[in-house]
């Protein structure tokens, strides 16, 4: 189960720790700092993101530190489906693809993609917490969706520098790709390990493994409903 709202599993607790801290005036909220405080969130998530590549269990123990409750967290999934959206429709945008190639022309819409990007979060969370109980693991469904919601904010800013790279060193924007496909099950076989404890890299290699084709699939029947790819392959 997500733990509730309390004052601990709020945003505050993310802010809090970085000096960023919104101050009340009036009916709203000052905005003389909201340069620095997006500046400042950002750093931040950067420095997070390094350290959990460098060490997924440090860096997800850290993340899941923050103790984020259920409101919060599923508002950090729209975010993140937001921006994962919005970044990347502007790469089909400029790759100029046709909308009879691999990607329809529904897949070009934000919100399409946005909503597409929100179900597979949640699916990817699920699956996490089903299978690692199946397999004897003590992870909940909110250290789940924490997982799974920083492994694409993880996958975010690495989306975002290999759109940077097609324009600056393109050959180097292929090899991003590459390298994010390494990282996902890199990151996901240690998100499992430190959300459910398992010990046995084999097995939990293998479970995620399995898991991956199965959300395959499932992602490929979504990808169908939003019309980003034709139905007819089904």
């Amino acid at each position: 189960m997500l733990a509730t709202d309390t004052g601990a599993g709020t945003w505050a607790n993310w802010l809090a720790p970085h000096g960023i801290v919104p101050v009340a005036a009036g009916d709203g909220i000052l905005d003389d700092g909201v340069g620095r405080m997006a500046t400042e969130l950002l750093t931040n998530t950067v420095r997070q993101a390094i350290l959990t590549i460098r060490d997924p269990k440090a860096g997800l123990r850290s993340v899941m530190a923050y103790g984020l409750g259920n409101r919060a967290l599923v508002e950090t999934a729209a975010l993140v489906a937001i921006l994962g959206a919005i970044v990347a429709a502007l790469m089909l945008e400029f790759t100029q693809a046709e909308p009879d190639d691999m990607v329809l022309a529904p897949a070009r819409s934000p919100i399409v993609l946005a909503a597409f990007q929100l179900a597979t979060i949640f699916v990817s969370a699920y699956l996490l917490y089903f299978v690692g109980r199946l397999f004897g693991g003590d992870g909940t469904f909110g250290e789940c969706l924490t997982a799974s919601i920083w492994l694409q904010v993880i996958l975010l800013l690495v989306q975002i520098l290999q759109f940077a790279l097609m324009f600056i060193l393109p050959f180097l924007a292929t090899l991003a790709y590459m390298a994010a496909i390494v990282l996902v099950v890199y990151l996901s076989v240690s998100f499992v390990k430190e959300v459910h404890g398992f010990r046995s890299l084999f097995a939990v290699s293998a479970g995620v493994v399995g898991t991956m084709f199965v959300l395959a699939m499932i992602i490929a029947f979504l990808m169908a409903s939003f019309g980003i790819v034709p139905q007819q392959g089904f």
